[in-house]
């Protein structure tokens, strides 16, 4: 297994605040983000944006989705002044179909008074040969811009986290 990552950076016109605020208590956003979905995600122990606090990710009916998919994620490390969070998969997802890591590093970095930018670096392990591991990679990957593209949708139509 060789220890590999990727990195990207996703531009929001968001106030670097308001998405700090909506990272850390991302369970209430997510609802939000694919309403005619049945995914959910609940937070398992621990308080919401603190460090040990686990959440589980289920994913439901999504069409042409993995019924019953899930995974469980545990918060790492908090910076509040930094505004960075690290959270790492410890339950299924990515665990479940051959990684033996995925920790994801997010980092927000004010651009302006309604702007960030988020950069997100992905830590994983998995046999480099296996095609599977290049293509979840890939996936994940524009799953992270289009995910934050949404929560910006999101946040423009409501007042939440202001």
């Amino acid at each position: 297994m060789a220890q590999q990552k990727f990195s990207l950076t996703v531009d929001l016109a968001l106030s670097a605040s308001r998405l700090w605020a909506a990272l850390k208590s991302f369970y209430l956003v997510f609802p939000h983000l694919a309403p005619d979905t049945k995914d959910t995600m609940e937070v398992v122990e621990g308080m919401p944006g603190e460090e040990g606090s686990i959440v589980k990710i289920s994913l439901g009916a999504t069409p042409g989705g993995p019924v019953g998919a899930y995974s469980k994620e545990k918060t790492v490390r908090v910076d509040e002044e930094k505004m960075i969070l690290v959270n790492m998969e410890i339950e299924g997802g990515h665990l479940s179909i051959g990684f033996k890591k995925w920790l994801t590093t997010t980092r927000l970095v004010p651009s302006g008074e309604k702007a960030v930018k988020m950069e997100v670096c992905v830590e994983y392990e998995c046999d480099p040969t296996d095609p599977v591991c290049d293509m979840v990679v890939e996936q994940s990957r524009e799953g992270i811009s289009v995910t934050f593209k949404a929560v910006e949708v999101y946040l423009h139509s409501s007042d939440a986290f202001k």
